[in-house]
């Protein structure tokens, strides 16, 4: 756990360092993300409920639906404006970040003493330094992308079901409760099997690194049988800790995959219960289909 706070601050003051990319990264994915997911939708479910009106009383096409394209039109730009925006941002965001990371850590290395350097493999340091600078980058594409984007679909979409059906937005909530609490549960008890793997896959390029650096000794005291075998019982157990990880997170998969299909199909019926019976137009039961769709 004081590994995880101190890399956790590690990444933090290498990101604040250039937060002006950073901001403008995350604002530029968020409006994306509302234009995008919330208003489009939106708009979209405004058109399909004046088809019903204009094919039986008809009027002409530009009067009734030229508004909505328009709107359409505009917030379609804005949505790839923002996503061009934010890839620039991303871009020059990630390479400072990485080359940073890389300097602190070698830096660090560097200021190590020789009893260090002799008592590790240096394959080992290698992977470690590149799995912890590579780490930074994919925790925040799920920050940046995964939950952000979550939370903007999910407090955007509830509000606006608010409005005209409020126990659908009230089971989003409940539903999205469940969800996270069942994930983070699993996820904690599969950390230990990722850690494991993690570990495996270091030995293992610890292993290939050294045994490549030192070939000409191995082939000089005709060690190649040797170092083959050693090499097939690491990789062999890499093999298992990550048989064991990916198998766990495939039932965590299916697990989760369950219980959106079982909201899924619960709220489409309840969906069509409620036009049923007038409660929400058509227009409104596409837009429930398309909010839940997107947050889950």
């Amino acid at each position: 756990m004081h590994t995880v706070r101190k890399t956790t601050r590690l990444y933090m003051s290498a990101a604040w360092i250039h937060k002006g990319w950073l901001l403008l990264h995350l604002s530029t994915v968020s409006i994306a993300v509302i234009a995008g997911s919330i208003v489009l939708p939106y708009i979209t479910s405004k058109g399909i409920n004046a088809l019903p009106a204009f094919l039986s009383h008809g009027g002409t096409f530009w009067k009734t639906f030229g508004g909505f394209i328009i709107a359409y039109i505009v917030f379609s730009m804005i949505n790839w404006i923002m996503w061009r925006l934010s890839g620039l941002a991303a871009v020059n965001f990630s390479v400072k970040i990485t080359r940073d990371l890389y300097r602190n850590v070698f830096d660090h290395l560097m200021q190590m003493s020789s009893r260090f350097f002799n008592d590790t493999f240096s394959g080992s340091l290698v992977a470690q330094t590149n799995r912890f600078v590579n780490s930074f980058e994919r925790i925040y594409d799920v920050l940046s992308f995964d939950i952000l984007m979550l939370l903007i679909r999910f407090i955007f979409s509830t509000i606006i079901l608010f409005t005209f059906a409020p126990i659908i937005a009230l089971g989003l909530i409940i539903w999205s409760i469940l969800f996270t609490i069942s994930a983070i549960f699993l996820s904690i008890k599969k950390f230990s099997l990722s850690k494991k793997a993690a570990n495996k896959q270091s030995d293992t390029t610890a292993r290939l690194a050294d045994d490549l650096t030192n070939v000409s000794n191995i082939k000089y005291f005709a060690r190649e049988r040797y170092e083959m075998q050693e090499f097939r019982t690491i990789t062999s157990r890499l093999a298992r800790a990550m048989t064991w990880d990916r198998g766990v997170q495939e039932f965590i998969f299916a697990w989760q995959a369950l219980l959106s299909i079982a909201f899924e199909i619960l709220i489409f019926g309840f969906s069509l219960y409620l036009v049923a019976n007038h409660k929400i137009n058509l227009g409104q039961l596409v837009l429930i289909q398309l909010y839940i769709g997107l947050v889950i």
